[in-house]
């Protein structure tokens, strides 16, 4: 086998998480700023003589800000990760040095690749001292990826599978019927 390098845009998984939590703080912090500004301007004596339509718009409203931070998050703190296969290895590592793994073959335990048809992609790998997961998405909740990405993706575990047949994997594939699928590679 020659040596293979694949470049692709994603976030690791303490990344989307922090992401997460920042549009959960933002929805919810605009929602409540909502309802109290109609609270406020309309000098009401109590909570409970706010219409319900209010605060569903309040909701709405909250979400939508949400939704947008996250996307400007989603895409400045994205990341470039470049996978390297070898004969004995696979090398993961940013370009700009800060993160680093190496998987030798024989001490991977687990391979996983879970996505949808066109839009989102979880990558996983790991072995008896290490974890290495990264999020590629091309939609509004994970705007971290483009389409290239995920199809550099796909044409990676495309490569992999060559390796992994030859250390004796399990390969297991699984596919729903409204395409999401599974790929996993165990000892």
């Amino acid at each position: 086998m020659t040596d293979n390098t694949f470049e692709i845009t994603g976030v690791a998984l303490k990344t989307e998480w922090k992401i997460s939590f920042l549009f959960g703080i933002c929805f919810i912090f605009i929602w409540i700023a909502s309802v109290y500004l109609y609270y406020i301007i309309n000098d009401i004596d109590s909570i409970i003589y706010i219409p319900r339509y209010i605060f569903f718009g309040a909701m709405f409203l909250g979400l939508a800000w949400g939704l947008f931070f996250a996307r400007i998050l989603g895409k400045k703190m994205r990341v470039k990760f470049l996978f390297d296969f070898s004969n004995d290895y696979i090398s993961i590592q940013t370009l700009d040095g800060s993160v680093s793994y190496r998987f030798d073959y024989k001490e991977i335990t687990l391979v996983s690749l879970v996505g949808t048809a066109k839009s989102m992609r979880l990558f996983k790998i790991e072995s008896e001292q290490k974890k290495f997961k990264i999020r590629l998405g091309t939609y509004g909740l994970a705007p971290f990826s483009s389409d290239i990405d995920i199809h550099t993706m796909d044409k990676m575990m495309a490569e992999m599978e060559m390796i992994f047949k030859k250390y004796n994997f399990i390969v297991k594939k699984v596919e729903t019927a409204n395409k999401v699928f599974e790929y996993r590679y165990m000892k």
